[in-house]
C-alpha cells in the first residue's frame, strides 16, 4: 500500500504542481479548492501531518492485511481531503525550492519512493 501511496502522490502531486505558476500569473488560484488549500500555510501544516501519519502507518506495517479502517485512510488521501494532490504539490514545490527545477524535472522519471524520500531528507514529519 505504501508504494501505491508514493506513486499516486508523485503522479497527482506533480500534475497539480505543474500549472501552479500559470494559475498564479492568471490569478486563478482561488478557482479550485486544491489551490486554495495550497495557499493556506496553517491548513497545509495539518494536511501534511495527516498525510505523513497515513503514509508512515502503511510504510511501517507493509505486511498487515488491509481492514475497513485502512480503506477509509485511503479515501482521505484521494476523495475526502485530496491529500495526494495537495500534499503532493507541496512536496513538488518544496523539492524545487530546495534542490532546484532540474532536480524536480528529473524526478518525473525516477521512482515515486525517491520523490517522497527527497522531501523527507529535508523535512521532518
Amino acid at each position: 500500500m505504501a508504494s501505491i501511496i508514493e506513486y499516486l502522490t508523485h503522479l497527482e502531486g506533480m500534475g497539480t504542481y505543474a500549472p501552479l505558476n500559470i494559475r498564479l500569473q492568471d490569478k486563478t488560484m482561488n478557482n479550485d479548492s486544491d489551490y486554495i488549500a495550497i495557499q493556506d500555510s496553517k491548513l497545509m501544516k495539518g494536511l501534511i501531518k495527516e498525510y505523513f501519519d497515513i503514509y508512515h502507518y502503511f510504510k511501517d506495517n507493509p505486511d498487515e492485511t488491509l481492514v475497513e479502517e485502512d480503506w477509509h485512510k485511503i479515501s482521505i488521501l484521494s476523495d475526502v481531503k485530496r491529500l495526494w494532490y495537495i500534499v503532493g504539490a507541496h512536496i513538488a514545490k518544496t523539492i524545487e525550492m530546495q534542490l532546484g527545477r532540474e532536480c524536480l524535472t528529473k524526478m518525473i522519471f525516477e521512482s515515486s519512493e525517491n520523490f517522497i524520500s527527497a522531501y523527507l531528507n529535508f523535512n521532518e514529519v
